[in-house]
């Protein structure tokens, strides 16, 4: 009795790379690397906050997940420079671009629901307001603001 082949279990990784999509994972990868390089140069914080690293050309681009940590990256650019052309590889390094990578910063906020609610008596103030005011449009407005009451207890 003859045993069933069996085929030999790849690994995602080993797929893709004998794949079309070989040229695409190497870039990662080599995206991944830069990204550590950058991290390690940086000091505190801003290293959390870059994202991504890719080199095109003689410019290195970083992403960071928002506006206010790309323009405090930008102030560290000239010693981050400095320090990437000391790495064999990096030598020929012009210049570092910031960018910021879109929709990263709402990834990092998410969706946070507004939990504000006004009191009873908060809310019956703006009932009274709304009714002294003769635009219909304005009113109804004042209105809806007045029914995001607390909960009773």
């Amino acid at each position: 009795m003859q045993k069933p082949k069996t085929k030999s279990v790849r690994s995602v990784k080993d797929i893709l790379a004998a794949g079309p999509h070989a040229q695409l994972l190497a870039q990662s990868g080599l995206n991944n690397e830069l990204l550590g390089l950058v991290r390690k140069q940086l000091s505190g914080p801003s290293s959390l906050h870059c994202v991504n690293a890719q080199l095109q050309h003689d410019t290195l681009i970083v992403h960071v997940d928002s506006p206010a940590w790309a323009t405090k990256l930008r102030f560290q650019l000239g010693g981050l420079l400095a320090n990437l052309r000391k790495v064999p590889s990096l030598n020929g390094l012009q210049q570092v671009q910031v960018r910021v990578l879109p929709g990263a910063e709402k990834k990092l906020l998410g969706s946070v629901p507004s939990s504000a609610r006004l009191s009873e008596e908060s809310a019956e103030l703006i009932r009274n307001l709304a009714s002294a005011i003769s635009d219909d449009a304005l009113r109804a407005s004042w209105l809806r603001l007045a029914k995001n009451t607390k909960p009773q207890d």
